[in-house]
């Protein structure tokens, strides 16, 4: 019996790694030491990034089980 991969879910989980990867090595390719949440100083990218990144892992977590 072969299983179907839903490439929809494969994708969504894709892009919730990479978010995930440019959240956590962002201090490392940017060297932006002020916070990513300060709208003074930060830019878009920075910002939506570091806010989007609190939901990646319940995602990451929940699409892992629905994968198949």
């Amino acid at each position: 019996m072969t299983s179907q991969r839903n490439a929809a879910i494969d994708i969504l989980r894709g892009l919730v790694m990479v978010i995930m990867a440019l959240d956590h090595t962002r201090d490392f390719w940017e060297g932006y030491t002020p916070s990513p949440t300060d709208l003074e100083v930060t830019t878009t990218p920075l910002f939506f990034t570091r806010w989007v990144s609190p939901l990646c892992a319940p995602v990451f977590v929940f699409l892992a089980g629905t994968g198949g």
